[in-house]
C-alpha cells in the first residue's frame, strides 16, 4: 500500500516535470540560437510570470507529445522485435501484430503494481531516459539551425558533440531499462503465474 503511494506521488510529479523540463530547454536553446525571435516572442509576456510559465508549459506538452507520437514509438517497436521489452513476456510469437494484445495482457496482469515491482524507482529512471532522449535531439536540432552570431552559432561543434554523446548515453540507457524491467516482470510473472488470456484487447503502455 505504502509502496503503491510512493509510486503515485512520484508519478504525479514527474507527469509535471515531463512537460515543464523539455519546455525550459527548448526556450534557453532557442533564446540562445534565435535571440531576436526569442525576444521578439517573450519580450511581449515577461512582466507576468503565468504567461511565461503557461508558455514555457505548452511548448514543454507540444514536445513531449511530438517525442512520445514519434520517437519513444518507434523505440518501443524497435524493443519488441529483438525482445527486449517487458511486453515480450507475454507475448507468444514476438510479432509487431501481436504488441497490442500483449501489452493488454501486461497491463491486466497488475505486475507494475504489486509490491515486489519497484514502480517509484523505475518512474525516476525512465523520467531520466525520456528527458535525456529529448534533450539531445533538441542539442543536435539548434547545432545546426541557429541565427548567424548567435551564441550557438559560436560552440555549433561542441552542441553538437555534445548531443551526438547524449544520444548514445539515451541509446544505451533505453535498451538497458527494457532489460532490467523485463527481468523484473518475468521474475514476478514466474512467481505469480497469472497471465490473463484475452483476445483482441488494445492498450498503451505506460512507460
Amino acid at each position: 500500500m505504502e509502496n503503491n503511494l510512493g509510486t503515485n506521488i512520484i508519478n504525479s510529479i514527474e507527469k509535471l516535470l515531463r512537460y515543464i523540463v523539455p519546455g525550459v530547454a527548448f526556450c534557453l536553446l532557442f533564446a540562445l540560437s534565435y535571440p531576436n525571435y526569442f525576444y521578439m516572442a517573450f519580450g511581449k509576456i515577461s512582466d507576468s510570470e503565468i504567461l511565461v510559465f503557461l508558455t514555457i508549459f505548452t511548448v514543454g506538452i507540444s514536445i513531449y507529445v511530438i517525442y512520445s507520437s514519434i520517437i519513444k514509438f518507434l523505440l518501443e517497436q524497435i524493443a519488441y522485435l529483438i525482445k527486449l521489452s517487458p511486453v515480450n513476456i507475454f507475448s507468444h510469437n514476438n510479432c509487431l501484430y501481436d504488441y497490442s494484445k500483449s501489452i493488454a495482457k501486461l497491463n491486466l496482469s497488475h505486475i507494475r503494481h504489486s509490491d515486489g515491482y519497484p514502480g517509484g524507482y523505475y518512474l525516476y529512471l525512465w523520467a531520466i531516459v525520456h528527458y535525456s532522449w529529448i534533450l539531445s535531439l533538441l542539442l543536435l536540432f539548434f547545432a545546426y539551425f541557429h541565427e548567424k552570431s548567435s551564441w550557438v552559432e559560436g560552440n555549433a561543434r561542441h552542441i553538437a558533440l555534445l548531443g551526438g554523446a547524449l544520444l548514445f548515453f539515451s541509446i544505451i540507457t533505453y535498451f538497458y531499462m527494457n532489460a532490467l524491467e523485463k527481468n523484473t516482470v518475468d521474475e514476478l510473472e514466474r512467481s505469480n503465474k497469472t497471465i490473463p488470456e484475452i483476445a483482441g484487447t488494445n492498450s498503451g503502455s505506460d512507460n
